[in-house]
């Protein structure tokens, strides 16, 4: 790896810090106008994901080295650091000494050559103590925080809605690396032609439990691909995917999808429509509703009406009365750590905003709901408060719906602590990202 990309790299986890943005959309926008090799690309997003990643116990092995307190280091020289003490600890196929080397190096490029001499110190003291991390086994919530990475408030979280044995499965299957997964346009090819087609690529395909969905690897660019371009699938996780499949609109109703961004239920669904009755997309923010519509031209789907809407507030009484309303509301993205490795160190400590937000979305789109018709309540979340608090109290204070049971057929197992019509999708067992679905009737 050039000392260029370790450049590179420091400027994106810079970037980052300071933009406060999602690492998944600075790092795509940094790859889709890079000119690096394909093996640049790919050491590049390990290292810039690993440092995000593993924030807590890079932090914490620094300690052990670093005679200087931590918030009182250099804000580069601590990225420096962490990036070298990633590729000491995790990366096995780079020289211990060529990641100090570069490390200096780059301390000097940055132009902090007076740290130079403190940065080789620390990471030499690190590779001369076996590159021990001070992590042990124990199950305690501070050290499964360092362990994984993940604030302790979550892990708590976590603790109290699922259970001990749960809880660590949610965070052994952080280490996983999420799968691209893509959902197949139906109105344009079936599953074993586009496979055979992704294969004449040289990309490699498997097939899911999920009719219809697919997982990609070895693509640099999805954008540039021509079966992306030419409409043949779209991205959207086996979890989402799994919602659209519970929801099941029919070919010719009328369905509202009330916070559509970035589309990928949108687009399923009218799919699963077959291109046939209306389906209403709404998102509050101006340039969401023109991606929409730019995709939904891509896949060649004509039954979307994209538009700006705040749901929270529209009056959905004037609208046609809908068979389908899906509200996969704002919410903390718990399910999306894979994704989004910046969400492990949220302050979960108080959401009642987000919680009220969600609660009004769902009430004020229950209005469009016609009679014996559907309504869905869904998050990316894995947190109780927005979620099966959330559907329990929406029945409870709203007489005219009843529960509907939700099926999935045999993909996933239910889970015991839920009523029939709430599901929640942890993130192992062949899932990627943690989500929640709850299903009612308008009596």
């Amino acid at each position: 790896m050039s000392k260029n990309v370790r450049y590179e790299i420091f400027n994106l986890i810079k970037k980052f810090e300071e933009k406060k943005s999602f690492s998944n959309l600075i790092l795509n926008e940094y790859l889709s106008n890079s000119d690096l090799s394909s093996k640049d690309k790919s050491l590049l997003t390990n290292i810039f994901y690993g440092v995000l990643e593993k924030r807590l116990m890079l932090d914490h092995i620094l300690k052990h080295y670093s005679k200087i307190k931590l918030k009182k280091i250099d804000k580069d020289i601590l990225i420096i650091l962490k990036m070298a003490v990633y590729q000491i600890v995790f990366m096995e196929k780079i020289p211990d000494n060529a990641a100090v080397n570069e490390a200096v190096e780059l301390t000097k490029k940055v132009k902090k050559k007076s740290a130079a001499g403190f940065v080789n110190a620390v990471l030499r003291s690190l590779i001369r103590n076996d590159k021990k991390t001070y992590i042990t086994d124990e199950e305690t919530v501070d050290m499964l925080s360092l362990k994984y990475s993940v604030n302790k408030d979550i892990i708590k979280l976590w603790k109290k809605a699922y259970g001990q044995a749960v809880l660590l499965k949610i965070l052994e299957s952080l280490f996983n690396k999420a799968k691209i997964h893509i959902r197949v346009n139906t109105l344009k090819n079936d599953a074993e032609d586009l496979k055979i087609k992704l294969e004449n690529d040289n990309i490699k395909v498997t097939k899911t439990d999920l009719a219809d969905a697919l997982i990609i690897e070895n693509i640099s660019n999805i954008a540039e691909n021509k079966l992306f371009k030419n409409g043949c699938f779209h991205i959207q996780s086996l979890s989402s995917q799994l919602c659209c499949k519970a929801v099941k609109p029919s070919p010719g109703d009328i369905v509202y999808d009330v916070c559509v961004a970035p589309g990928g239920k949108s687009f399923t669904m009218a799919q699963m429509m077959k291109n046939t009755g209306e389906l209403f997309s709404f998102d509050k923010y101006e340039h969401k509703v023109k991606l929409i519509n730019k995709d939904a031209k891509r896949l060649g789907i004509n039954i979307i009406k994209a538009s700006v809407k705040d749901s929270m507030v529209f009056d959905f009484e004037q609208c046609k009365k809908a068979d389908v309303v899906l509200c996969d509301v704002p919410c903390s993205g718990l399910g999306e750590v894979k994704r989004k490795p910046e969400i492990k160190y949220k302050d979960v400590s108080d959401l009642k905003e987000l919680t009220d937000i969600q609660y009004k979305i769902l009430c004020n789109a229950s209005s469009a709901v016609k009679s014996g018709g559907i309504l869905v309540y869904s998050t990316c979340t894995l947190n109780p408060q927005e979620n099966n608090e959330i559907a329990d109290k929406f029945l409870a204070e709203n007489k005219g719906f009843e529960a509907v049971k939700i099926d999935v057929g045999r993909i996933i197992k239910r889970n015991s602590f839920e009523p029939e019509n709430q599901l929640t999708i942890f993130p192992f067992n062949g899932m990627d990202d943690g989500f929640f679905v709850a299903m009612f009737r308008k009596i």
